[in-house]
């Protein structure tokens, strides 16, 4: 039998041992539609398919990320065992109390009362009210977000920021890796954190030589800033120039609208620990959760609310399941 012969005989085994080694892994803990569309991408074009899968086919965090999402996630549920029935849950509608049991299940967080909700949909106005929450800090200011730019749309919270480092506050923020190469002024905005005393990291960072690499298109989407554990934002608002330092947009007259909430009362630690866990999960510091006991009250007008966490560091998919 000649080299070639051989060769052409060799060939069609591989690539089917291949698809067989490829459809067994694909195929585990995946929609049946996507490991469909995987394995037929594997046969048909077998060198992209493969090289394509490698590179965005694992819908999940590495192991280690998980595992700490894990450990959080058991210290809330030990840390919250009974709070989710300090709640108007005899008020509910009959739909609710299923969806809420999922969610605790889905994102290890309860549903509970004695909450105000505040809708802001200012842009300036979300920023100015962040900025007011967080002059009046003590202890700690968290911030999340998936873009966090220092320029003069944003300069009243990045102004509060230093003036509670200034007082002896903790200050502790957090943004996506890649979203803050994608805007102006990465450097200058990491800068203006070590500047004031703040403690600073990026999210999910891509930094194959240091032992940080992962998917690059999973990222971390949060807003949230949370001050003493007492005030609380979260929303869709990114902290960045409502034009966001786009030439098409800011020639086109263009500008993002959102919607923020303002929380006070015991949701805001439950969005805490959505903080505490990422934070964890780039520093290797697990913050103290909030134990202290919670007491519903007599105010009717205040609200249950339920944090929902998701993201890829879950074993399960909270948000395609809620």
């Amino acid at each position: 039998m000649t080299q070639a012969a051989l060769i052409g005989l060799l060939l069609p085994a591989v690539h089917v041992l291949i698809v067989l080694v490829a459809a067994v892994l694909i195929s585990t803990n995946r929609k049946p539609s996507s490991a469909i569309a995987w394995i037929l991408a594997v046969i048909f074009i077998p060198v992209l398919g493969i090289l394509f899968f490698l590179l965005v086919g694992f819908g999940k965090l590495p192991r280690r990320r998980r595992d700490k999402q894990r450990e959080v996630c058991e210290a809330i549920l030990a840390r919250t065992d009974g709070l989710d029935l300090v709640s108007h849950r005899d008020e509910w509608p009959p739909w609710l109390g299923s969806m809420v049991t999922m969610n605790r299940k889905l994102g290890s967080l309860p549903m509970v009362g004695g909450n105000s909700a505040e809708l802001i949909e200012s842009y300036s106005g979300s920023i100015r009210a962040m900025a007011d929450a967080i002059d009046t800090a003590e202890h700690f200011v968290h911030v999340e977000f998936f873009i966090l730019v220092a320029d003069d749309a944003t300069e009243p919270l990045f102004a509060a920021l230093e003036r509670a480092c200034a007082r002896g506050v903790e200050v502790r923020a957090l943004s996506d890796y890649v979203a803050q190469f994608m805007y102006p002024d990465r450097k200058k905005t990491i800068k203006r954190f070590e500047a004031m005393g703040a403690h600073y990291l990026p999210m999910l960072p891509l930094q194959p030589f240091r032992g940080h690499w992962r998917r690059p298109d999973l990222r971390n989407h949060r807003k949230l800033v949370v001050v003493d554990g007492v005030v609380g934002f979260t929303g869709s608002q990114n902290m960045i120039t409502d034009h966001y330092h786009k030439k098409k947009g800011i020639k086109k007259g263009l500008h993002w609208h959102e919607l923020m909430v303002r929380l006070t009362g015991p949701t805001v630690r439950e969005l805490d620990a959505v903080f505490v866990t990422d934070w964890y999960s780039e520093s290797n510091e697990l913050l103290p959760l909030d134990t202290s006991p919670v007491r519903l009250g007599a105010d009717r007008e205040l609200v249950d609310a339920q944090i929902l966490p998701s993201g890829p560091s879950f074993d399960n998919d909270p948000e395609a399941r809620a």
